[in-house]
């Protein structure tokens, strides 16, 4: 499976960990319908360290950002 797009200005706006998170957001959205139906957790991997201390610092994260977390968790 293969799942490309694009940042409009708007999302160019945004650090470089939110667009990552972004980015991954926006292929769970794409692929919903197969990750609904999984037999087997979902795991995303990244490299990005930006990004894994926003997720794992929730009590620090507000706006965008949190609403993306909660909605990589559904």
């Amino acid at each position: 499976m293969w799942i490309s797009g694009r940042f409009n200005d708007a999302d160019l706006q945004y650090m470089m960990p939110e667009r990552e998170m972004l980015a991954v957001v926006r292929g769970s959205q794409e692929s919903h319908w197969m990750i609904k139906h999984a037999s087997h957790p979902v795991k995303v991997y990244t490299d990005h360290k930006g990004m894994t201390d926003s997720i794992a610092n929730r009590g620090h994260i507000h706006g965008k950002v949190s609403l993306w977390i909660e909605v990589l968790g559904e």
